[in-house]
């Protein structure tokens, strides 16, 4: 993210304020810094979360614009690009998703640029013209633009200070459909154009560590070992001080619940917070009341080397849209946590068609894997008559079926857990979903969490039904590659009795041998593969 200063805003009186009097900004406004780093990770767990619009709640139509910089146009020194047509429609989707979720009465108004000069390792950056507001949440802050018009009736932006200016870049593989099912190898476009544009809207916090080193910009005071939060600025006749983000007046230190604003700023305490000290820091609904009043707490990302543009202002929840990296095959439409974020800082109907609409208030659903154990965990805020969640998978067929039950709680609004173990995944991507289903049997279904289970090696179960009656016998055998395998039964005293070969596919096999004309007693099943042979025993009656 960088930060644009405009106006001071007191009612509905505007003052400019003048950017030579701002001193220890966290980004140089003169010249463009690493924006929002968006690194790009592989992972064996991903997400298919699209957006469900709410246009019943909402009859008005979407208010938004957007200005693409195409030839003959630069964004911070970058060149901008044409947009391919393909890019328009998922960079408008994406914008779209959000004025749905906000319900916002003035238009927000972007400048997109897709350009090929971003620094490699950059998906994009959002950056958001902000105005000095007061009093807001008990203080001056800065809120963006956008907001600042929606929250005081009037448009503020026009084709020198719009609300959002968006750069994109152009060199990487991206996934433009809609439908939020990229494929494993791709960069789900969306996902990027929501997140940035959740920067835009005001999930941006102003804080940074200094190194000490000013000739890279005095990131606080130019004292190594220190944190700060704000931007430091003269306003009117008041003392110089630090002014926040709303972002920043949310943040608490999880070890005590102190919020990161109220530490020396700047100082050591900031600094090592940042750098995931004392448990890091979580955005804590409850430390104002003015809009939302929730009582949640969401981990952000506080990695222990700082990365500016990454570190503080996200998740460290990586089903989420504001998650601090991109998971190649993963999409993320739903805004998610993020809709609360925009809630408590000002956007005052970013929860009014949520909140009657959804029985149980989801806010965790993830998935993890032990060998070739897959366990599905997940959260709630708060549940309505909520009788069960069934469990259901799918392994590529596009049908889920039935997996497993889980009690609901009926009716809370205290934070609940959940978890559920797949013993038997198959090998390659299994697919899960939650099907929660109230008291009065109606049904609302959860997002995709999709997980890559691995064989390492060859995996032979035993053999079943054991004792048998002398009709099939089966054995489960899972393999990472195509092959054979071949099996011989031998009595107790050695001598074959029968044999078998049968070609394995990758992943699961189920192998049936006839033991019709088998006389009763003890004998063993003796396998052989390309890797070696094992043996199993088992008894006819």
């Amino acid at each position: 993210m960088q930060f644009l200063h405009r106006t001071l805003l007191f009612g509905l009186t505007l003052f400019t304020t003048s950017l030579s009097s701002q001193h220890a900004l966290p980004l140089d406004i003169s010249s463009r810094q690493a924006g929002c780093e968006l690194p790009i990770v592989r992972s064996d767990v991903t997400y298919q979360r699209p957006y469900t619009f709410r246009k019943l709640s909402r009859p008005k139509a979407l208010q938004y614009t957007v200005d693409y910089r195409e030839d003959g146009h630069r964004m911070y020194g970058d060149t901008c690009h044409a947009w391919p047509a393909e890019a328009k429609a998922a960079f408008e989707y994406a914008v779209s998703i959000w004025s749905d979720v906000l319900q916002n009465d003035q238009s927000i108004d972007i400048q997109a640029c897709y350009s090929p000069d971003m620094p490699t390792g950059t998906l994009g950056s959002a950056n958001p013209q902000l105005f000095y507001v007061g009093p807001f949440l008990d203080d001056i802050v800065l809120l963006p633009q956008a907001l600042a018009e929606n929250l005081y009736g009037r448009e503020f932006s026009d084709e020198d200070f719009p609300d959002i200016q968006v750069i994109v870049n152009k060199n990487y593989d991206f996934y433009y459909g809609t439908d939020a099912n990229p494929p494993a190898s791709k960069v789900d476009f969306v996902t990027l154009a929501v997140h940035e544009l959740g920067h835009g809207l005001g999930f941006a916090g102003s804080a940074r560590v200094d190194d000490g080193d000013q000739t890279n910009g005095i990131e606080c005071e130019g004292v190594a070992g220190t944190g700060c939060v704000g931007f430091y600025d003269y306003l009117g006749n008041l003392p110089p001080r630090y002014y926040a983000t709303a972002f920043d007046l949310f943040v608490d230190r999880v070890s005590d619940g102190a919020p990161l604003f109220g530490l020396a700023n700047p100082g050591p305490e900031i600094y090592n917070t940042l750098l995931g000290g004392s448990g890091g820091l979580f955005f804590d609904e409850s430390n104002h009341d003015d809009f939302y009043g929730g009582t949640e707490n969401y981990q952000l990302y506080t990695p222990s080397t700082w990365r500016q543009g990454t570190s503080y202002s996200h998740f460290s929840d990586r089903s989420q849209a504001l998650y601090y990296a991109l998971t190649l095959g993963s999409a993320v439409h739903d805004v998610g946590k993020a809709r609360e974020v925009m809630y408590n800082i000002g956007w005052p109907k970013a929860m009014a068609s949520f909140a009657a609409a959804l029985p149980v208030d989801l806010i965790a659903f993830d998935a993890s894997t032990d060998g070739a154990v897959v366990t599905l965990h997940w959260q709630s805020a708060t549940e309505r008559d909520n009788d069960y969640f069934e469990v259901q998978v799918s392994h590529g067929t596009g049908e889920f079926r039935p997996l497993g039950r889980v009690p609901g709680a009926a009716t809370t609004k205290v934070r609940q857990e959940y978890r559920f173990t797949d013993e038997t995944p198959v090998t390659g991507v299994n697919h899960y979903r939650l099907r929660q289903v109230d008291y009065g049997g109606r049904e609302t279904f959860s997002y995709v969490v999709s997980v890559r289970v691995e064989v390492e090696t060859v995996e032979i179960g035993h053999p079943f039904p054991n004792p048998n009656g002398g009709g099939e016998l089966f054995l489960d055998y899972r393999s990472r590659e195509s092959g054979w395998v071949s099996a011989r039964t031998l009595t107790a005293t050695g001598r074959q009795f029968g044999s078998f070969r049968s070609v394995i596919r990758p992943g699961d096999n189920r192998l049936a041998f006839d033991l019709s004309g088998y006389p009763a007693g003890l004998y063993t099943l003796l396998l052989e593969d390309e890797t070696g042979s094992v043996a199993r025993r088992f008894v006819v009656r």
